[in-house]
């Protein structure tokens, strides 16, 4: 079932759809051509280069059974966002002139850069050249996705310091909520989950949010969770997570518990829990 719009303004609909489409085990050139579609249409949208017009929405929502204007609504919702990112961009002008040495930029007159126009060349200059701190500038300037999209790799190159939080606690805003470690070892106080066939344990009283869990052999619980630790995040709007960051997901969102809804995404390797609390 697709998310509500409300829940993910902003999220480019080619995401939402990309995610629907691996959750139903569809490959996106059959599910192209049975709309009468390019491939490569279907693809630059999931790849958020091209947009929805109301034709393709109106077939996206027989195809999955939803309203007509599904996609079309979220279109419109992530031009608004978009331009509202753009019209704040202007009334910037132009990053801190201060944090940029006279070297970097050796070959210009600073104060006759347009930002703008010449973005892309700026973008790669500071990211060959620059310090930590002009880096920081550039992204704080032009946004984190600007910046990945015209680097070669289409990604930021970190710059985490040790001291530094995690940056899905530092700019995504999650919080984290536990630690869940699997084991065979029978554990003080555990509590039976039968839906899920394992027991848990720990968590009420570890100052550090340690869970411990044991499985059963016919839990229904992903292997990856049974076999390796995950850490557990609090998410505002799960949703929207998994719709705009484009995660592997590994076991859809579902409520364990009343007011409680979760999810497990798989990254290098690692089982990460998203949960979302009903306020």
């Amino acid at each position: 079932m697709l998310p509500e719009i409300t829940k993910i303004k902003g999220v480019h609909p080619g995401a939402v759809l990309s995610r629907e489409l691996k959750k139903q085990g569809i490959e996106s050139k059959r599910f192209a051509l049975s709309l009468g579609e390019y491939p490569q249409t279907i693809n630059a949208i999931i790849k958020g280069r091209r947009g929805i017009h109301p034709a393709l929405s109106i077939k996206l929502g027989n195809a999955f059974g939803i309203d007509a204007a599904y996609f079309m609504l979220l279109q419109a919702c992530y031009e608004v966002e978009k331009k509202q990112k753009e019209l704040l961009l202007k009334e910037q002008a132009k990053p801190n002139p201060a944090v940029f040495s006279k070297p970097l930029f050796w070959d210009t007159d600073i104060t006759k850069i347009e930002w703008q126009r010449q973005k892309t060349a700026v973008i790669r200059r500071v990211f060959e050249r620059g310090t930590e701190a002009e880096i920081n500038e550039i992204i704080s300037f032009y946004g984190e996705k600007v910046v990945a999209d015209i680097l070669e790799n289409g990604t930021i190159p970190s710059n985490r310091l040790d001291r530094e939080l995690a940056e899905c606690i530092e700019k995504w805003g999650w919080k984290y909520h536990h630690l869940g470690i699997p084991t065979k070892e029978i554990m003080p106080d555990e509590r039976y989950l039968p839906r899920f066939r394992f027991y848990v344990s720990g968590f009420p009283t570890s100052p550090f949010g340690v869970e411990w869990m044991r499985f059963e052999a016919d839990s229904p619980i992903h292997r990856l969770i049974q076999s390796v630790p995950h850490l557990a995040f609090e998410v505002e709007n799960l949703d929207y997570e998994l719709a705009a960051r484009q995660f592997n997901v590994i076991t859809e969102p579902n409520p364990p518990s009343e007011g409680v809804r979760v999810a497990m995404i798989e990254h290098n390797g690692t089982p990460i829990e998203l949960i979302e609390f009903s306020k």
